[in-house]
């Protein structure tokens, strides 16, 4: 599976903002506490179905945020496919 883009709402520390991979090798880089990790998450999120730094998804909501949202591009088995998850503080995906 290749990730060609990743838009995040709500997510961590990401009010909103879209991230486009490039179909080779990419490197994420920055500073300190800059999402890194934040974004990495979300990645493994849309694979897996769950964070790996928590339990719940309520914490992988933004402070002020209600819902948390995020869809990601990817080219799998030969097409384009869009996979989309949302969730809120105390409501399950």
């Amino acid at each position: 599976m290749r990730i060609d883009s990743v838009r995040l709402e709500g997510f961590r520390n990401y009010d909103s903002q879209e991230v486009l991979f490039s179909p080779g090798i990419n490197v994420i880089t920055g500073k300190n506490a800059q999402g890194k990790t934040n974004l990495l998450e979300s990645i493994f999120l849309l694979s897996s179905g769950h964070g790996f730094r928590t339990r719940s998804d309520g914490e992988l909501v933004s402070f002020g945020a209600e819902r948390a949202r995020i869809t990601g591009e990817v080219f799998s088995r030969g097409r384009k496919q869009t996979l989309d998850i949302s969730f809120g503080r105390g409501t399950k995906k």
